[in-house]
């Protein structure tokens, strides 16, 4: 057997006293060693440690030991909270792809509901517009053809005629910028007095009008759809109707206003919607408003036109009738 020593310490009154004293032995030794080596304060792996500095590294090791499984415990929750945080924003960044499709999507659908309802306001004002007033000239025509033998009667004709000419360019103007000539519009009741003694030539009528400044507070489009609602009344009235006479009931307030046209003419089925001419329900469309067809007591047709007030005249009550 052999006895190996890789520091001799000798310790007097807690003091090692061997340290670096001569050390000599009666044993051969390794050539890359000496007897000096056993008393120079180092082992194989470095400088020895005094007992109490051994000792308090010791205790340190101990205690890095057992912090050592809570910090491994943290860094393992801090892991996990990061691949949670890593797997949301993953889900974030594939909403937020799915949100921008969606948004570009939704943008084209509305413009091309937009364009769809550009085109059929532009085929409606075409229509009620444009063909009330060729027909008002047909109308004019005919009286002109009857009144050639009263001069006064002919050149009054004419002069509406004109009149009606160019309201009708007017009229082509607005189709193609909307805006244009919604300001002859302001004044409902007197244009809705207007349209009447044009159309309805020979058909007796009355008009009547409650909450004109109601009226005012309309938009501009949302007066010209309804005077264009009520012209295309009139046209149906003096085309289909075989009436004698008319009337109109225009009534605004806070919250509805209503518009009903009724005549003693020829009637239809009452209540039924598939009766209403498509002109009137496309308008009605485009007011956003409700329509309805009924008999008269003298059994011609009553149409009656509702529409909800804008929420801005329903809460001004400065507005008086």
């Amino acid at each position: 057997s052999q006895i190996g020593f890789a520091e001799i310490e000798l310790f007097s009154k807690g003091r090692n006293v061997a340290l670096g004293k001569p050390a000599k032995g009666n044993f051969k030794i390794h050539p890359d060693r000496s007897f000096s080596s056993l008393t120079d304060g180092r082992n194989l792996y470095g400088t020895i440690l005094p007992i109490h500095d051994w000792m308090n590294e010791l205790s340190r090791r101990h205690d890095f030991e057992t912090a050592r499984p809570l910090v491994a415990d943290e860094l393992l929750l801090h892991y996990e909270y990061q691949q949670v945080n890593l797997r949301r924003l993953g889900w974030l960044a594939g909403l937020l792809a799915a949100g921008i499709a969606i948004t570009i999507l939704i943008g084209r659908m509305l413009r091309m509901q937009q364009m769809t309802a550009i085109r059929e306001r532009f085929a409606a004002d075409l229509h009620d517009e444009l063909g009330a007033n060729i027909y008002t000239m047909g109308l004019l025509g005919e009286v002109a053809l009857s009144s050639m033998n009263t001069p006064d009667r002919l050149k009054n004709v004419l002069h509406r005629n004109q009149e009606l000419l160019t309201r009708t360019g007017t009229a082509v103007r607005q189709c193609i910028n909307t805006q244009e000539s919604y300001g002859l519009y302001e004044n409902l009741p007197e244009v809705m007095e207007r349209a009447a003694r044009r159309i309805l030539a020979d058909i007796e009528y009355e008009i009547t009008v409650e909450g004109e400044a109601f009226l005012k507070q309309l938009k501009p489009i949302t007066r010209d759809d309804l005077r264009l609602f009520f012209k295309e009344c009139l046209v149906n009235i003096s085309r289909h109707a075989d009436a004698t006479t008319a009337s109109a009931q225009l009534k605004a307030n806070h919250k509805w206003l209503t518009l009903t046209v009724s005549d003693n003419g020829r009637g239809i089925s009452d209540g039924a919607d598939a009766d209403i001419p498509p002109s009137l329900k496309r308008r009605a469309r485009l007011l956003g408003a409700k329509i309805s067809s009924t008999h008269t007591n003298n059994g011609g047709t009553s149409i009656t036109l509702k529409l909800k007030m804008p929420w801005r005249v329903q809460t001004n009550k400065n507005i008086k009738p």
